[in-house]
């Protein structure tokens, strides 16, 4: 089962996803296809143009891979500053 499909298990849409994969508590009485199609339906009612909707989509995701983002100092003691470092994924 790929990430993308209709996963009832959130650990492997969350997982990649430091800001939301801390709990390790997951409770999900949905598949995640109802939910976004839900989601989708009430912004659609609620009158949201696909344009702002997907711009929306993009911020969210933008978010979630900065959450992904660490800072190291540098190993160079001659200079002050740090590196960026992706964050290491947690085992499940």
């Amino acid at each position: 089962m790929d990430a993308g499909g209709d996963s009832t298990v959130p650990e492997l849409c969350c997982s990649p996803f430091h800001y939301v994969n801390q709990s390790g508590t997951f409770i999900n009485n949905k598949s995640d296809a109802d939910k976004y199609n839900g989601l989708t339906h009430s912004l659609t009612t609620l009158g949201f143009q696909q344009e702002v909707v997907q711009s929306m989509h993009r911020i969210v995701a933008g978010i979630l891979h900065l959450g992904n983002v660490s800072f190291a100092t540098l190993d160079d003691a001659t200079r002050d500053g740090s590196v960026v470092r992706r964050r290491r994924q947690r085992r499940q």
